[in-house]
């Protein structure tokens, strides 16, 4: 309702068509009666949420910000109305709480905006009190939830606006940062990658015309070439509606007008580009590039969480046409797939590694035993049981894993090294955007309408990627099914890749060599 509130105001600011007050009246009515006594409003799954209810205070404040310079009589039931609902809200804002880092800096918008508009002191206040936490925004450039999305709709914006109306250039530049960062993530469709995304955009495609608001901004505000190129990059692909992109048009004239054609984008320089806090590393050469990610996440916790470390997906091989998921499987007492801890970068390559371990617990020393059997219910790291685990000594099977990617120029050359435990390994190859393997020739093996298993070298996707394999790859016994973990198992769920897939089976310790070149569309 806000927003519809938002967009009848602006568009009559236009044309003065008399029904788009009436129309802006309904919303804010509805929007009204969607508030509790304590002002928070009562829908949205987060019930009583101070940082949700900001989302929608931050836009009536915005809207009553375009109003301050325009004094028409006729918009005064909208004033008053926004206002009211505005006012309501406060007091919640102010002693509300968060739950996610975005959230700061959504609520911190909506108190400053309030201040700013009405002049209490307590919003200025706790706004400091959450801005003096520091800006969650990475050495790398990404802020700490990595989320394309929430930079976007929340944090960008938030940061902005309160960058101006405190005269905080700092908030500003921390959005620059960030948007330069954010330049080597974007591919050849125009998407920005979301592979280290802790939120649950992570697994699907972001448009980067959602950042051209931002990029324009910033442009405009700074000058600066980047982000001017970025922002006619932005805007030159499918116009995504924003009631935000217009009021701030109408805050600031300037965005309204056409940025120099001239800027572009500057070059990628050769190599590796490292994020290196996300754990992340672009590589590009014209039309191919390799995104490696180590979700290093899952090993700092212990477990699996919304929208963090959620996929896998440890390489991202994109080419004209073809597009590709990699992910390794093992069965290894269920502790799922291949998530690397570390990342680096060491001549020309990319390394990944990680190193994973089980446990068998000896008797409980005799202090600890008790006549009864009746010992502490402790999470072992994959089940909880009755056991007492931390008071046993424990004997350790480990598992290494190191990756190393080599980029190749039309594809991509790997190694994996394993070491410990004899487990049987799959490595899963996702034909991203494909429902089949297509046509396949050499020992390519179809299983299945959408899996296709490598006993050797060959090709799939009509030729559009060839295989090479080179080591200790089972090229006789049945493939051994991707296993998602007991994270996902227990729950009947699983993280499995919905495209078509090409499955390479083999066993560790040992050392495999797989060489994957795409060749273009004839």
């Amino acid at each position: 309702m806000q927003t519809a509130a938002e967009a009848f105001t602006y568009q009559w600011i236009v044309d003065r068509q008399p029904e788009l007050l009436d129309a802006t009246m309904d919303a804010l009515a509805s929007l009204r009666g969607q508030q509790g006594a304590d002002g928070l409003f009562t829908t949205g799954d987060n019930l009583a949420s101070p940082p949700d209810t900001s989302f929608s205070i931050n836009g009536l404040c915005r809207l009553l910000r375009v109003l301050e310079d325009r004094p028409d009589a006729d918009m005064a039931p909208v004033r008053d109305a926004a206002s009211e609902i505005v006012r309501n809200a406060t007091r919640a804002l102010i002693s509300g709480g968060v739950h996610t880092p975005n959230h700061r800096w959504e609520i911190s918008c909506a108190l400053v905006q309030v201040w700013h508009l009405f002049g209490d002191p307590a919003c200025l206040d706790r706004a400091h009190e959450w801005l003096a936490e520091g800006i969650d925004l990475q050495p790398d450039g990404l802020f700490s939830e990595r989320s394309p999305n929430y930079a976007v709709h929340v944090t960008g914006p938030c940061l902005l606006d309160m960058s101006f109306l405190l005269e905080r250039p700092d908030l500003a530049e921390a959005v620059h940062t960030h948007l330069h960062a954010i330049v080597p993530l974007v591919d050849e469709r125009d998407e920005v990658d979301t592979t280290a995304s802790r939120r649950q955009d992570q697994r699907t495609a972001f448009p980067l015309a959602h950042y051209a608001l931002l990029y324009r901004r910033l442009a405009v505000a700074r000058g600066c070439d980047t982000c001017a190129a970025m922002a006619n990059r932005a805007e030159r692909g499918v116009v995504i509606p924003d009631v935000d992109a217009v009021a701030q048009c109408l805050l600031d004239p300037r965005l309204d007008d056409d940025l120099a054609p001239a800027h572009s984008v500057p070059a990628t320089p050769p190599g590796w580009q490292l994020l290196a806090t996300s754990r992340l590393a672009v590589w590009r050469r014209d039309a191919h590039r390799l995104v490696a990610h180590a979700a290093s996440d899952v090993g700092e916790l212990g477990r699996l969480s919304s929208g963090i470390g959620a996929d896998p997906t440890f390489l991202t091989v994109d080419a004209p046409g073809l597009r590709l998921g990699l992910r390794l499987s093992r069965d290894f007492f269920n502790l799922g797939p291949f998530r690397a801890e570390r990342l680096r970068v060491e001549r020309g390559d990319v390394i990944l590694d990680e190193q994973v371990e089980a446990y068998y617990y000896q008797p409980l020393p005799p202090r600890f035993r008790r006549p009864d059997g009746d010992y502490e219910l402790e999470f072992e790291g994959r089940f909880a049981a009755q056991m007492a685990f931390s008071h046993r000594e424990r004997t350790s099977v480990p598992l290494g894993t190191t990756v190393r990617i080599t980029p190749a120029a039309a594809g991509v050359q790997l190694r994996i090294d394993s070491e410990g435990a004899s487990a049987p390994h799959v490595l899963e190859i996702a034909l991203r955007g494909r429902p089949a393997p297509g046509a396949t020739s050499g020992a390519i093996e179809l299983l299945d309408e959408r899996t296709s298993v490598a006993r050797g070298d060959g090709e799939l996707a009509d030729g559009r990627l060839h295989v090479h394999l080179d080591g200790q790859f089972d090229t006789t016994g049945p493939v051994p099914e991707y296993n998602p973990g007991e994270t996902y198992r227990f729950l009947g769920g699983t993280d499995a890749v919905r495209d078509a897939r090409v499955l390479l089976a083999f066993r560790g310790p040992g050392t495999c060599r797989i060489s994957l070149t795409a060749r273009g569309p004839a």
